[in-house]
């Protein structure tokens, strides 16, 4: 009788120690990936922000060639328009035709890049947020592995408990 005694109190004792070791991994680990995902969020809204700031700088430059192209558009056609005035009345229509024209030009230049840009931070935020999702669920695979792996091992130690007993 008290071997059986001595044998279920180690076994306990044993699973208890197991169970502890479990918690402790469980915990280290889950601390980890923690880490881990704060570090890639960190890498992934650093890079989300020099992305913005470069399509930032992108838009401004972009505005800024477009504001000295029509300002000399702009300048140019109104030379035009004084010295076509002066020496030929009725071209007034076709003049008026071609500056339409320049300026639909520009609009059209505009909104490709603008839409450009668009798509490219709409790319950004799908590869984000499919990222986070692989992330979730690489997690709970580890430690969905971890779990039925230290069951096993739990489950050899009292079958080879049993088997002595």
């Amino acid at each position: 009788m008290p071997k059986k005694q001595t044998t279920i109190e180690d076994l306990a004792v044993m699973l208890k120690k197991s169970n502890n070791e479990l918690k402790s991994l469980i915990q280290k680990t889950h601390k980890d990936l923690t880490n881990q995902i704060k570090e890639t969020d960190e890498r992934l809204s650093n890079q989300i922000k020099e992305t913005d700031e470069r399509l930032s700088n992108q838009i401004k430059e972009t505005d800024e060639r477009l504001s000295k192209r029509i300002d000399n558009l702009g300048s140019q056609l109104k030379e035009t328009d004084e010295r076509l005035s002066n020496q030929i009345k009725g071209t007034d229509e076709r003049l008026s035709q071609k500056i339409d024209d320049a300026v639909e030009e520009l609009a059209m230049v505009t909104k490709n890049e603008v839409d450009r840009i668009d798509n490219r931070l709409n790319f950004v935020e799908q590869e984000q947020e499919q990222l986070k999702m692989r992330e979730a669920n690489t997690i709970y695979r580890f430690e969905l592995m971890e779990l039925k792996d230290k069951v096993d091992i739990l489950e050899k130690k009292v079958f080879k408990s049993k088997k002595y007993v």
